[in-house]
C-alpha cells in the first residue's frame, strides 16, 4: 500500500532551455482537483488498502482543500476485520503527461506511523517497467531517511562513482533483478522522511528529467540552501544549474 501524502503545493515546470524551465504548471490547493485523478483500483502493490474515488475521500474527509494547501489521507478510525479489506485511503495520478521537465513539491507533512507507506514517484503505467519509475519520496512505518529508487527494463545500470551527495545501495536498476529494489540512493538526513520530517515542517523535493538524466533534490524547511527559485514556489523560472 503506497499512502498518499498531505501536499501543499506542486509546481511542474517544463519546455527546457538549458537548465532554465518557464513555469507550465502551477497546482496548489482545490486545483488538484483538476490537474489529478483519483484512482479507486486495487493495489498493484498488493498491500492491505481501499482505494476510493474522490466523492467518497470527500465524504470521509480523506481529502480536502483550502487556500495553498491539499490534503490526502488515510482512515485512521474504522476497526477493521482481520479478515476483511484494508483501510479507506487514496491514490491520485495526474492528468497531464511530462516528458523533458522539473517537478517542484512543496509538503508540509507526510503520514508517519506503523503501517503507512507514503510515496510520490513518477511513472510510464502503460509501458512499466520499461517505461521506467522514479521513486522521488518512499518510505514505510517511520523507517527513515528517503530513499530514492529507480526501477526499469533490462539494461540500466548505475555507475558505481558518481556525483551524489547520497549513499547509493543497489546499482542494477532493473525490476526483475533483487526483488525489484531498483537502483536507489539513500539520502543524508533524518530530515527527509517520518516524524523528522513533519517535525522539521517539511520541505521541498523536485525532480528533473531529461533524456540523458534523473536527478533529485531534497532540502528540509529551514535549510538555507533551498534555492529562491524553489522556495518562491510560483517563480516564472527555474534554473537547476543553481540547485545544490
Amino acid at each position: 500500500m503506497k499512502t498518499a501524502s498531505a501536499i501543499s503545493l506542486l509546481s511542474l515546470a517544463g519546455s527546457v532551455f538549458a537548465a532554465t524551465y518557464p513555469l507550465t504548471s502551477n497546482i496548489v490547493g482545490r486545483r488538484f482537483y483538476d490537474a489529478f485523478e483519483f484512482e479507486a483500483i486495487e493495489d498493484p502493490t498488493d498491500g492491505r488498502v481501499n482505494y476510493v474515488d474522490r466523492a467518497t475521500a470527500q465524504a470521509q474527509n480523506l481529502t480536502y482543500a483550502s487556500g495553498n494547501t491539499f490534503i490526502l489521507r488515510t482512515d485512521s478510525t474504522t476497526v477493521l476485520s482481520p479478515d476483511g479489506p484494508g483501510r479507506n485511503s487514496v491514490r491520485i495520478k495526474t492528468k497531464k503527461v511530462y516528458k523533458t521537465h522539473v517537478a517542484v513539491f512543496d509538503i508540509r507533512h507526510i503520514p508517519q506511523g506503523c503501517g503507512t507507506w507514503p510515496a510520490i514517484w513518477e511513472t510510464n503505467e502503460a509501458d512499466w517497467p520499461n517505461g521506467g519509475e522514479t521513486d522521488i519520496l518512499e518510505g514505510v512505518n517511520d523507517q527513515g531517511p528517503n530513499t530514492v529508487s529507480l526501477h526499469t527494463g533490462t539494461g540500466c545500470v548505475m555507475p558505481a562513482t558518481r556525483l551524489q551527495t547520497g549513499t547509493s545501495l543497489q546499482l542494477n536498476c532493473d525490476a526483475n533483478a533483487n526483488d525489484n529494489s531498483g537502483c536507489g540512493v539513500t539520502l543524508n538526513t533524518d530530515l527527509s522522511y517520518g516524524p523528522q520530517f513533519n517535525a522539521a515542517g517539511g520541505g521541498w523535493y523536485a525532480t528533473e528529467r531529461t533524456p540523458n538524466f534523473i536527478k533529485v533534490w531534497f532540502w528540509s524547511r529551514n535549510d538555507p540552501t533551498v534555492p529562491a527559485d524553489v522556495k518562491k514556489g510560483c517563480a516564472v523560472t527555474v534554473n537547476t544549474d543553481t540547485w545544490v
